[in-house]
């Protein structure tokens, strides 16, 4: 689930491109060299995006590769902002590669990876918490904590990682299928009963009317099993479903 509006300076873009090209240069050397990633210190008015790479020919099927840039908040370049449940960082934690050395992160977030990069055709812009702060850094982490609302609302897009489950994607078309055939349709033509029901939350009258599925049905199953998931659960969520609001309203 996501939303985008756009909110970026052609010259911040390009300037983050010139320093994300640079950056690019100094991986191989990275690599080569096989230490483990560390952070650089930010500024008191910056954050860190990361950019993952695309696979385009099949050389790294097997990895997930970004470059993780400093960026400050004056200068942003468009950038999408990724909401999922950590999970255990214990035994069931992954590996990816930040500026070409390798960083563990939790399962559910290389799950998370994985799924966007499937489709991805060029580099994409990202702000993941678990990636672009400093966990074991606390002033840092407490620093950049109190920034997240303004990372959020700053963002083009919020992306909502809910786990893999086969009911997501049934309830996810199925949202968007009542939002246009049976809300939209019946609430916009003003019908009286109908409106009745749907204040009244007659489930039966609204079967009958609209053929909205009685509660018991498989798709409104799915729909709860969606809204079950533990990243709904999870501290910044609350931030997110708000960006998303203020983004469609245009505010």
């Amino acid at each position: 689930m996501d939303v985008a509006t756009p909110r970026s300076n052609p010259n911040n873009a390009s300037a983050f491109e010139s320093l994300f090209q640079k950056t690019l240069k100094d991986v191989a050397a990275a690599r080569e060299k096989q230490g483990a990633f560390t952070y650089t210190p930010l500024e008191p008015d910056q954050i860190r995006l990361m950019v993952i790479l695309p696979d385009l020919h099949g050389h790294n099927v097997d990895e997930i590769n970004c470059i993780l840039l400093p960026v400050h908040l004056s200068a942003l370049p468009p950038y999408e902002c990724l909401s999922y449940c950590w999970g255990s960082m214990e035994a069931d934690a992954g590996t990816i590669f930040c500026n070409g050395l390798p960083y563990r992160v939790s399962r559910q977030l290389l799950t998370a990876l994985w799924c966007l990069r499937t489709a991805m055709k060029a580099p994409r812009v990202l702000w993941v918490d678990q990636v672009c702060i400093n966990q074991d850094d606390l002033e840092e982490k407490s620093s950049q904590v109190m920034r997240m609302a303004e990372i959020y609302s700053r963002a083009g897009r919020v992306l909502l990682f809910p786990g893999i489950d086969e009911l997501h994607a049934e309830a996810i078309a199925f949202i968007f299928d009542f939002c246009r055939s049976c809300a939209n349709t019946y609430w916009d033509k003003g019908l009286s009963a109908f409106n009745r029901a749907w204040l009244s939350r007659s489930s039966e009258d609204l079967y009958q009317l609209a053929k909205i599925p009685r509660p018991n049905d498989v798709r409104w199953v799915a729909v709860r099993a969606l809204l079950s998931s533990s990243c709904f659960t999870r501290t910044w969520i609350r931030e997110s479903i708000v960006c998303v609001i203020t983004c469609r309203s245009g505010n």
